[in-house]
């Protein structure tokens, strides 16, 4: 799929979220924004968090 064809979002989050435990058993603490990239269609696709 073209890079074109996605939509990438940044929410930011009101509180930091405690643990964030990701798939190759990182661990993430006090998370306050998370990206989310949808499909043109808006079908989520991924998102991730950031520190």
């Amino acid at each position: 799929m073209k890079n074109t064809e996605m939509e990438c979002q940044l929410f930011r989050m009101e509180a930091k979220t405690k643990v964030v435990y990701l798939p190759d058993s990182t661990v993430l603490k006090d998370v306050m924004i998370v990206k989310v990239i949808r499909s043109k269609e808006l079908i989520l696709k991924t998102a991730y968090p950031f520190n």
